[in-house]
């Protein structure tokens, strides 16, 4: 029995509605997947490097005392000791200048008064900062070798490294190895001396963003954290978290800037700007689709309206995840690493 031209009409309108709303779909899905592709694309990869071959070099000891002045500032003192095994190349530490310390926008760390007091007798020692990036200690010739077990004593003020805890206290977040480092640092010991007895102490060592506490901590008396730590290895971190009592600093210490500052490998706002416009066009694609089904369809006679109605709503991103004083290994600020 044939069908009434409308009833034809009406499944050739059908059939034509799902094939251009499957269209629209790939289209929207086709125009997000090159965003997101140019997005990866361009983004830099500053995450950890794979090691290269074990050459045998090794930091053997790390030696580190980290005062905190009652005017804020942050001296500290590195006793590094190296085992140079089949490569003999320069020594090298590279000390931060910004850091986004737990997961607050960057800031500037304040770093000054860089020395060697103890070249371990390896000529030259070169001292360079590269603008607002970093400065890098350089110990040694690339002419000549180093070998054996060589010791090397660096200290070093930040200005600007202490922040307010969750309760506005002064609080210390500091990576005291950093995840930049490209050999295994082992038998790490970090000595905190404070200005009064800490309210708050933990440190944290592993990957990036870990919690597991550190091997040993040691109470020296009341205003002094001893932590240590047997083995780091390359690109993992160390970092010691203190908040100091209200009344231990003669100055206050200033809550983070709030201004957005764009992070590289960040979702920054050209990302979002791409990434909204993509979505908007995908959306906009498929309801007019949708909501163009009511048009009659030639030969058809009959109207055919999109089933049900949506309601399409955004969605509330929040920033950085956690509560007060959160934040695990290599979330601090300083650090740096060394080759």
């Amino acid at each position: 029995m044939d069908m009434p031209p409308e009833e034809r009409g009406g499944r050739r309108a059908a059939r034509l509605r799902v094939r251009q709303v499957l269209a629209a779909l790939a289209v929207a899905a086709v125009l997000i997947a090159a965003v997101a592709f140019a997005v990866a694309a361009l983004a830099p990869d500053d995450g950890p490097q794979a090691p290269g071959p074990d050459t045998g070099r090794a930091v053997t000891s790390f030696r580190s005392e980290v005062r905190v002045e009652r005017n804020g500032d942050v001296r500290v003192t590195e006793r590094i000791t190296y085992e140079f095994g089949g490569d003999g190349s320069p020594v090298v530490r590279r000390l931060p200048h910004t850091s986004s310390i737990d997961g607050a926008p960057e800031r500037n760390l304040g770093l000054r008064y860089v020395d060697v007091p103890d070249d371990g007798g390896v000529q030259p020692v070169e001292t360079d900062s590269d603008g607002d990036e970093e400065t890098e200690i350089r110990i040694g010739d690339p002419d000549t070798p180093l070998t054996g077990t060589r010791s090397f004593t660096t200290e070093y003020i930040y200005e600007n490294l202490l922040v307010p805890d969750g309760q506005g206290r002064p609080r210390l977040f500091f990576d005291a190895v950093g995840t930049d480092w490209s050999l295994p640092v082992r038998d790490v010991t970090v000595d905190v001396l404070l200005p009064g007895e800490p309210e708050k102490a933990a440190c944290y060592a592993g990957p990036q963003g870990s919690r597991n506490p550190c091997d040993a901590e040691r109470d020296e008396g009341e205003d002094r954290a001893v932590f240590t730590q047997r083995s780091i290895a390359p690109g993992q971190a160390m970092s010691v978290d203190l908040s100091l009592g209200p009344g231990d600093l003669d100055v206050e210490i200033p809550a983070p800037e709030e201004e957005k500052k764009e992070e590289d490998g960040g979702t920054d706002s050209t990302t979002v700007v791409l990434l909204v416009f993509a979505w908007g066009v995908a959306i906009l694609a498929v309801l007019g689709i949708i909501f163009g089904a009511g048009r009659t369809v030639p030969g058809g006679g009959g109207r055919y309206r999109s089933g049900g109605g949506g309601r399409y709503g955004g969605g509330a991103y929040g920033g950085g995840g956690g509560g007060d004083d959160g934040g695990g290994a290599g979330d601090g600020g300083g650090g740096g690493g060394g080759d």
